[in-house]
């Protein structure tokens, strides 16, 4: 496993940048148009910026209420299978069942900000409500405890709390800012213009690697500074001693119950329900499968392949400390990285090789690189107290192969697991990667979703939704029982 993980580490992470830098100073490092963004590019990428910020807040405001139940040893069953669905589930799902259900597809630029900020949070709330949740259960104990003897629970998880939630709450928006800062199929759905069009347009039109990475400099330097901003604040996020027992004790109220319950009910249920009432005839399923099965089939297979690599990794980044460092800081450093900056490093990397160029391990990989991430950051959100029975292991003798396999693997591996299923699950939702990465062999799933929303063929649009929709159901259900096993 040790020896896969750093072999696949090299060939995502390492050799394909490598390959880029390489092209990039064969072509003398000099963009077509200059380093300098032009006034369109500038205008793009600060309306992103708005959108983006505008989209990240609401979707910590929003995941208030399930952080709240989270904090209290994990949440409801409905809320856990709700924030599952709610990451794993495609965009393009819910974007087109709402476009539908309030039957806006036949003008969607009128509501496109409003439409992109809303289905942007409804997507990623369930980040900030984690991180918050997980911060909130581990916040300083003896201060709070101590608070509650001359103050009530509000003052002082105001006062004394929240301060120490600062780290999980800049880490939530730079996966948050991230996550959407790039993305393009949302915005492209509601007919809005947005910096990762741009992106994708010069990718599309050029062949010189500067004329692709040269305008996405200024989102790789907005993404690492926050990463270097939440790397900073990481003691913070770990959090000091155990889980609050007072936070144990404390149950939040109905209504904060029922508020995240409705979240998950209008973020998840209502639009796939939607996408269903309104395909009208289910005879679209059986089209979908008759003429694109092979496909579906080879992009299953694909974002399979790309999940279990990335599970690959970060199973090798939990047995070893110092190996995990390095694994969290090669997997987010490139993760965090534009889609078409990671697919214009594998095709650096892998387009010129003849076993590679047109077979599907190329755009496998351009997956994996782009979401092998999501366990690798999976397992680092419980190391913590992980490592509060790794210290109690030691001192009773145990050695350190049966740490690293009984305590870290084996207690991680729900988490990774699920960590896998997402990524695999939004590789098939991905556009940007997989459009640079493609092959001759299949047409991405993804790619012949949005092919047919050019054509508006809204039979064809709602059955994919629902077929993807579908395909998420058993990740759901894996990652929803990952996340209450480790709660």
């Amino acid at each position: 496993m040790f020896l896969f993980a750093v072999v696949a580490i090299c060939g995502l992470y390492v050799f394909p940048p490598a390959a880029l830098l390489v092209r990039a100073s064969n072509e003398g490092w000099q963009p077509e148009q200059g380093w300098v963004l032009s006034a369109r590019q500038s205008g793009l990428f600060l309306e992103t910026l708005i959108l983006t910020a505008c989209a990240t807040a609401t979707a910590i405001v929003v995941g208030l209420p399930a952080a709240a139940c989270w904090a209290r040893r994990g949440a409801s069953s409905a809320i856990t299978i709700g924030m599952a669905a709610c990451m794993i589930v495609s965009p393009m799902t819910m974007c087109f069942g709402w476009q539908h259900l309030l039957k806006l597809n036949g003008a969607p630029s009128s509501f496109g900000h409003l439409g992109t900020v809303l289905i942007w949070a409804g997507w990623t709330w369930p980040i900030p409500a984690l991180l918050l949740g997980e911060a909130w259960r581990r916040g300083p104990r003896e201060a709070y405890e101590s608070a509650l003897l001359c103050c009530s629970r509000r003052r002082a998880f105001v006062h004394i709390v929240l301060p120490g939630m600062r780290a999980a709450l800049a880490a939530s928006a730079l996966a948050v800012g991230t996550l959407l800062v790039t993305e393009f199929v949302v915005p492209h759905a509601w007919g809005l213009n947005v910096y990762a069009t741009e992106l994708l347009a010069a990718a599309e039109s050029s062949s010189r690697t500067l004329d692709t990475v040269g305008p996405a400099l200024p989102v790789c330097l907005c993404a690492w500074l926050g990463l270097m901003l939440v790397s900073r604040m990481r003691r913070s996020l770990a959090g000091k001693g155990g889980v609050s027992e007072s936070s144990q004790a404390w149950a939040p109220p109905l209504w904060m119950r029922i508020a995240a319950l409705g979240v998950v009910v209008l973020t998840v249920i209502v639009p796939v329900s939607g996408a269903a009432y309104r395909m009208q005839s289910w005879r679209w399923l059986g089209e979908v499968l008759r003429v694109h099965g092979g496909d579906l089939t080879g992009s299953l297979g694909t974002a399979a392949a790309a999940g279990a690599a990335a599970v690959g990794i970060a199973t090798a980044g939990v047995m070893s400390r110092r190996f995990g460092a390095m694994t969290v800081a090669v997997a987010v450093g490139v993760g965090i990285l534009p889609a078409v900056v990671v697919g214009e490093a594998i095709i650096c990397g892998y387009g010129g090789w003849s076993a590679t160029q047109d077979h599907w391990v190329k755009l496998a990989a351009g997956w994996a690189a782009r979401f092998g991430w999501l366990p690798v950051v999976a397992a680092l959100a419980t190391s913590a107290r992980c490592r509060e029975i790794e210290e109690q292991a030691v001192v009773d003798g145990a050695d350190a192969s049966r740490i690293a396999w009984s305590l870290r693997v084996r207690r991680q591996a729900p988490l990774i697991l699920a960590g896998g299923a997402a990524a695999g699950a939004l590789s098939l939702g991905d556009l940007a990667t997989t459009v640079q990465a493609q092959v001759s062999s299949f047409v991405p799933i993804s790619v012949v979703l949005v092919d047919k929303m050019h054509k508006f063929e809204d039979g064809y649009v709602l059955a994919i939704s629902l077929i993807l929709a579908l395909v998420a159901a058993p990740c759901v259900a894996a990652a929803a029982w990952a996340v209450r096993r480790v709660s």
